[in-house]
This record gives C-alpha cells, sequence and structure tokens, in this order.
C-alpha cells in the first residue's frame, strides 16, 4: 500500500490544503511525534482554554450581557461558547448542592383523625436544616401505620405525605434529596422557556430566537455561579459569629441587578422600559420555575 503524501487527508486520500480536509472535514493530526513535542502541545491548548474559562467568567460576572452582544455578533473565538459555560459553572454547582443540604420544600404536622398530615411548605434552600417531622422509629408501629396511611382521607398531597413520614425516618431529607436530583433537568428546560418569554417582551425586534437562546444560556451560567458564590459564602460564615443566612443577599440582590444590566446591554432599549422588562421577565421567571417545581414535586411523590 502507497504511503499517503503529507498533502493528502490520511482519511479520504484526497488533496488536503490547510488544517482540515475540505472533503471529509478531518482534521490534520499526526500522532507519531516524540512524546515531548505531543506533551508541549497538550499542555498549550490546556493552558489555552483555561485563559478563555478564566476570561469568560470574568466577563460573565462583571460585565453582563457582554458575552452575549459579543457571541452573537461573530466573535466567538476568545471566550468559551455559552453552553461549555454553562455546563461547566452547572457541573461545579451541582457538584457543591449536596454538601449544601438545601430545604426546596419543609415538613409540618398537622393533626388529623386519622393519621398524621405532613405538609409542605417552600423554604429558603441557603437555610440549615431543621428538625424533620417525627419518624415512627418502632417497626411494628410502622408497619401498623402502614394500612391507615393508605386508607387516610384527604387529597393526593395529604396521603403521599402521610405515606412519606411512615416510610422514612427522616422524610423532609428524603424529599429534597429525591427533588434535589431532579432540579439540573428542571433548569435546563427553563433555558428555552426564558429565551421564549425574551422572544415575546422583544417580538418587534429583529431577533432570532436562537440569539434570545443564547441570553438564557448565559443568564443561567450566571445563576449557577452566584448561587455557588453564596453558598461557599455562607459556609464560611458558618464559622464566624455572623448570621450564615447574610449569604442568601447575594443572589436576592446580584440577580435582578445582572438582569437588568444584561438586558440593557444586549437589546439597547432605554432605563425605564428595560427596569418593566426586568420586572416582568422575573415575574414570569418566578411563575415558570414555581409550575416546574411544583410539577417535580408531584412526580417525585407519585414515585414513592
Amino acid at each position: 500500500m502507497p504511503d499517503i503524501a503529507p498533502s493528502d487527508c490520511s482519511n479520504c486520500d484526497r488533496p488536503r490544503s490547510g488544517q482540515y480536509c475540505s472533503h471529509c472535514g478531518q482534521k490534520a493530526f499526526d500522532h507519531r511525534r516524540p512524546l515531548r513535542e505531543l506533551l508541549g502541545e497538550f499542555q498549550h491548548q490546556v493552558l489555552a482554554f483555561d485563559a478563555r474559562i478564566w476570561k469568560s467568567l470574568k466577563a460573565l460576572l462583571i460585565q453582563p450581557g457582554r458575552l452575549t452582544v459579543v457571541y452573537n455578533a461573530g466573535r466567538r473565538h476568545a471566550f468559551v461558547p455559552p453552553v461549555r459555560l454553562y455546563l461547566l459553572v452547572s457541573f461545579f454547582f451541582f457538584l457543591a448542592m449536596p454538601f449544601a443540604n438545601p430545604e426546596i420544600v419543609t415538613f409540618s404536622e398537622t393533626p388529623s383523625r386519622n393519621a398524621p398530615v405532613v405538609e409542605a411548605t417552600p423554604a429558603d434552600p441557603l437555610s440549615p436544616p431543621e428538625e424533620s417531622a417525627q419518624p415512627a422509629t418502632d417497626s411494628k408501629a410502622t408497619a401498623a401505620a402502614g394500612p391507615a396511611a393508605e386508607s387516610a382521607g384527604g387529597g393526593f398531597f395529604e396521603r403521599r405525605f402521610t405515606r412519606l413520614a411512615v416510610r422514612y425516618q427522616n422524610p423532609q431529607d428524603e424529599i429534597n434529596r429525591l427533588v434535589s436530583r431532579r432540579i439540573p433537568q428542571t433548569v435546563f428546560f427553563l433555558v428555552p422557556m426564558l429565551a421564549l418569554v425574551l422572544k415575546l417582551l422583544y417580538l418587534r425586534r429583529k431577533v432570532y430566537y436562537v440569539e434570545h437562546l443564547v441570553f438564557a444560556v448565559h443568564g443561567h451560567a450566571f445563576i449557577f455561579a452566584t448561587l455557588l458564590v453564596a453558598m461557599l459564602l455562607q459556609w464560611g460564615l458558618e464559622a464566624t459569629p455572623w448570621d450564615p443566612q447574610l449569604a442568601s443577599f447575594v443572589p436576592m440582590t446580584c440577580l435582578p441587578l445582572y438582569l437588568f444590566l444584561a438586558l440593557k446591554r444586549v437589546y439597547g432599549q432605554g432605563s425605564f422600559l428595560t427596569a418593566f422588562k426586568t420586572i416582568l421577565v422575573g415575574v414570569l421567571y418566578s411563575f415558570l420555575l414555581l409550575v416546574a417545581l411544583l410539577t417535580v414535586l408531584v412526580v417525585t411523590l407519585a414515585l414513592i
């Protein structure tokens, strides 16, 4: 078999001009080189990618909307692509979230004629865990309470919460653990929904849906980064006399401000109209988030 000339593509044997083959698209790369050269090339690529990461994170955190403007304008080489940045930040956020033991719902016992009823109420995800409902410690009592829980009156939530209190020693921790496992998929679903909201609010502007989607991806990456900073700050405050709940002010102040500044930079409207749309986007997104979390809670309870 004849040797393939260096100017030919090693995949399709056709003439190649440049770094990529114009016929099959394969990149010209020869691994049959000294190991020192390969390691040097790998180190160069890693350091170059790291530089892009830090540059992208800096722009994401202190220059709201800049990444979206630059990406939509076609200048994409200097920064990490939106989806990759989103996955990177969300990975570290969801990696740290179990250690923060977030409370998405809290339970409180209420009296009932047949069995204890456990209510779900919204909770601050950065708040420390409270004492959960009293478990049934005796195995015989738990077994006897099972039929009573199944036949107890009330609606879907009452029956499911009663069964949860009977089956688990720490029902609040268990339901929050199960719900937290579905949060990544839930937030990923909210990204295109936010883009749809922006598309409706800026319907008269000649902006493609994909451009709104880029804004939504960057916005959610900022949300994850802000919540991650808040969790780290909370852990740091736990070792000081300061109240760890002060960390919740980070997302409460940064998220609305970021949204206003990002909308103003990306869409270029006046301050008053941008402030109005910031409030509108916040209300609509909060509604979508509430519906999504309730859906996750119902699905989680139905599978218990």
